[in-house]
């Protein structure tokens, strides 16, 4: 559990700084904090889609996008500090009882997610274009070996580009992090609106 709660303070740290260099770019107005995440995770789907085409998603690639994110905030840093500030607001103005029940679905999430994984699939495709991405990146004619390599989304890409094989080969727990991002999301809206 420590490990996940580890990546996922990883993620935090690179998708932050990428998020709002991407809506300072695209001067998009961002209302909430964790929209700035979400918004990384969309820069981080594009740029790894491209570099895809030249290169794998390996060990290159993780040291890549953690010095460009460093470069984002350095560059950036008052921004961050001003987000991180209204988050720390956001959380101080929930009740205790909201608090302890967002703790507690956090818990709940992180322990979930420590679980081995009990997946019904069909000859497990996911994580065989996940693996493929990772090592070789985008190669054409790729579903003429086997129709499972073929079928690949942009959250496969993103998969592929966050899960750090290079430092840990357990960090492959995105979706968990969409229902945390999505759970804390909901709480912080909620206090926005009312």
């Amino acid at each position: 559990m420590i490990i996940i709660l580890l990546y996922f303070f990883l993620l935090i740290i690179i998708l932050f700084p990428l998020g709002i260099g991407t809506s300072k770019l695209l001067s998009i107005k961002v209302k909430l904090p964790l929209d700035i995440v979400l918004l990384g995770l969309v820069t981080i789907t594009i740029f790894s889609s491209l570099w895809m085409f030249f290169l794998p998603l390996a060990g290159l690639w993780s040291f890549s996008l953690i010095f460009l994110s460093t470069v984002v905030f350095f560059y950036n840093r008052a921004e961050v500090y001003e987000q991180l500030k209204i988050s720390k607001n956001n959380i101080l103005k929930l009740s205790f009882l909201n608090k302890l029940t967002l703790l507690f679905t956090i818990l709940a999430i992180v322990y979930c997610t420590s679980l081995p994984a009990y997946v019904i699939d069909n000859e497990s495709y996911y994580i065989q274009t996940i693996k493929w991405l990772d090592k070789y990146g985008l190669v054409k004619g790729l579903a003429n070996l086997h129709v499972y390599l073929a079928q690949q989304s942009g959250f496969h890409i993103l998969e592929a580009a966050l899960n750090f094989d290079s430092v840990y080969d357990r960090f492959n727990d995105l979706s968990a992090f969409y229902l945390l991002i999505g759970v804390v999301w909901r709480v912080t809206l909620m206090i926005t609106i009312f």
